[in-house]
């Protein structure tokens, strides 16, 4: 990612590894099309029939832009994680007049993890039959 220590690093790598660790497909910088213009969601993660967008933000001003992506990729869920919870709380406010079509979940980096603990329980995706189908096992 290019966005800097605290945005890639720090925010975005811990949701990274535990998307993948519970078995989700995950995508940085992923593309899409917004209008006659592209956008690049920070992280895009596959789960089962859940697609999640996840975008670092440091301050609420990117947040319309935030929405224009993750309705582009069809999100299911939009999760827009910070560095603190005033920052959290200034972009709820600002995402109080909007209506989506996907749950929009706005957290701290360390409540943002907790959450993907409790929404994305460990193999709670389909079991590849490669797997249980190799020798010595039925």
């Amino acid at each position: 990612m290019r966005n800097g220590f605290l945005h890639d690093a720090v925010l975005l790598a811990p949701i990274e590894a535990l998307l993948r660790q519970r078995g989700a497909r995950v995508y940085r910088e992923h593309r899409v099309a917004v209008g006659h213009s592209v956008g690049f969601i920070d992280l895009f993660a596959i789960l089962g029939a859940c697609t999640l967008a996840c975008e670092a933000e440091l301050t609420p001003r990117r947040v319309p832009a935030d929405l224009a992506k993750a309705g582009a990729a069809a999100s299911s869920h939009l999760l827009i994680v910070t560095p603190t919870g005033k920052v959290a709380k200034a972009i709820r406010k600002r995402l109080a007049d909007h209506g989506n079509p996907f749950e929009i979940v706005v957290l701290p980096q360390g409540p943002a993890v907790q959450w993907i603990g409790h929404c994305f329980p460990l193999f709670s995706g389909s079991i590849d039959p490669a797997i249980t189908n190799q020798k010595g096992h039925s």
